[in-house]
């Protein structure tokens, strides 16, 4: 698949809306630009097509993102987490969406991180059903940091099919 085609399925308008689904249920804080879901959600329309039009042309601009700390108040600066804009989530959210769907097939079913339909107790009876079967030996495996590790020409020549 070309990079091009990446693209238009990243910011084809269902898609973002989707996306959008996502952030909204997420919920979360304002970035940098003091917009809160419920703000993006009043003019969702106007935004979510602005925010096609950037990605279709190729002049979106993700902003940077703050420290944060989670909705119940607690910081969480010594971990580093930071607050995106509601319209950066969702460019990611889509991109997230378009690789999901290009690379999950190609995942083995014991594969359970980061993965849409998948969570840890649905691992952990993988697992138990492993031992039954007789398996003595599990492996978990952090990638943590892996993006951060392998030159990013890399990742593109490979989503490219290059």
């Amino acid at each position: 698949m070309k990079q091009e085609e990446v693209m238009e399925r990243v910011y084809e308008p269902g898609r973002l809306h989707e996306a959008w689904q996502q952030v909204k249920k997420n919920a979360g804080v304002a970035g940098i630009d003091k917009m809160t879901v419920e703000e993006f959600a009043s003019r969702e329309t106007e935004l979510l097509g602005i925010i096609h039009e950037k990605l279709k042309s190729g002049r979106y601009r993700f902003k940077p993102a703050t420290q944060g700390t989670d909705t119940k108040g607690r910081d969480f600066q010594d971990e580093e987490v930071r607050d995106s804009v509601v319209m950066d989530r969702i460019a990611s959210q889509s991109v997230n969406l378009v690789f999901g769907g290009i690379f999950d097939p190609g995942f083995t079913e014991s594969s359970f991180g980061f993965r849409r339909g998948r969570s840890q107790h649905m691992a952990i009876r993988h697992v138990q059903d492993k031992v039954r079967e007789g398996y003595e030996w599990c492996a978990s495996i952090d990638l943590k940091s892996f993006f951060d590790e392998i030159p990013h020409e890399l990742i593109l020549n490979f989503s490219a099919g290059r």
